[in-house]
């Protein structure tokens, strides 16, 4: 399958009671295809980062809402609780493709707070700003 993007060698928190956490995902046309681990990519291809083990967060940025990147940690930290649409606020298939990568894992980090802990890279509708 063609994707936009393909993530891989990540830590990423998914909202699944099962599979918590993921390695890998495929974005395409915005929207997430897939989630899970390296050996499910088998098929995929597209654009392929490697991001060392960094973090993923979900985010909660697009035209409708307009927050700054602090404010969408905070939405994206309430999870599936904060989903208007339903199409954002956790990592699954079929969700908006708009999501934070961070060096530290914001759950266990030795600061708290966007001050010691920023974005190293911010991704809407699976393509890269920054």
């Amino acid at each position: 399958m063609k994707a936009d993007h393909i993530i891989k060698n990540a830590k990423i928190f998914t909202s699944d009671k099962n599979h918590p956490q993921a390695t890998a995902l495929a974005v395409k046309d915005g929207k997430f295809v897939y989630v899970g681990d390296e050996a499910g990519l088998k098929g995929f291809e597209g654009e392929v980062t490697d991001l060392g083990g960094k973090f993923i967060m979900p985010g909660i940025i697009d035209s409708h809402v307009h927050v700054t990147i602090p404010v969408a940690f905070d939405y994206a930290d309430l999870g599936v609780r904060f989903e208007p649409d339903g199409k954002k606020g956790s990592i699954e298939v079929g969700k908006d493709a708009d999501f934070l990568v961070f060096e530290n894992d914001l759950l266990t980090a030795e600061h708290e707070g966007f001050s010691h802990n920023l974005p190293t890279d911010v991704f809407i509708n699976g393509k890269k700003v920054n």
